[in-house]
């Protein structure tokens, strides 16, 4: 992978230059990335994503793959899961460069489920994310966004400061 630099923004908005990379590229096993799919599913109340972990408590609609464009035109994409009905919800956003897929395996790839009974999981959180079974069964919306340059969504993955939350914010509005 060939290095090179990009112009960023420390906290009071000066221009620095940052060293960067590109991201593991998607055809990577070690990316488990399942590809493109912009679909809207139905998840029933009752369904076990795998074996061994919990029954989801509600019905769940997935929205995957949606396209949000950020300020400077760069397009990434969006995971979403929301209660089945029409009202309002609240959100919960999980930005993180490790990717909105659904499923556990990180979970899966640690010693002892990293002490996280499966049955206490529905397997559609991403790493280090909300579990989406118990947070739409309480009201909740949860938004998975592939931050830039992670998996299909455009641009130059960053990691943290203030372009980070630039991009945070324009995901919200």
């Amino acid at each position: 992978m060939k290095n090179r630099t990009m112009i960023a923004h420390d906290k009071n908005g000066k221009e620095m230059t940052v060293a960067v990379r590109n991201a593991l590229p998607v055809d990577s096993p070690c990316a488990r990335y399942t590809g493109y799919k912009p679909e809207t599913l139905l998840l029933k109340k009752g369904s076990i994503r795998l074996k061994g972990y919990m029954p989801l408590p509600c019905d769940i609609i997935l929205e995957r793959d949606v396209p949000i464009t950020l300020r400077d035109g760069v397009t990434i994409y969006t995971d979403i899961f929301r209660p089945n009905d029409d009202k309002p919800h609240p959100a919960i956003m999980a930005m993180s460069p490790y990717g909105k897929e659904i499923g556990s395996q990180w979970l899966d790839d640690t010693p002892n489920h990293a002490g996280i009974p499966m049955e206490a999981t529905s397997g559609l959180q991403k790493f280090e994310g909300p579990n989406p079974a118990y947070w739409c069964n309480h009201g909740y919306v949860i938004i998975n966004p592939d931050v830039r340059g992670a998996y299909n969504s455009e641009g130059i993955i960053l990691f943290f400061g203030s372009d980070y939350g630039r991009d945070g914010a324009d995901i919200i509005e």
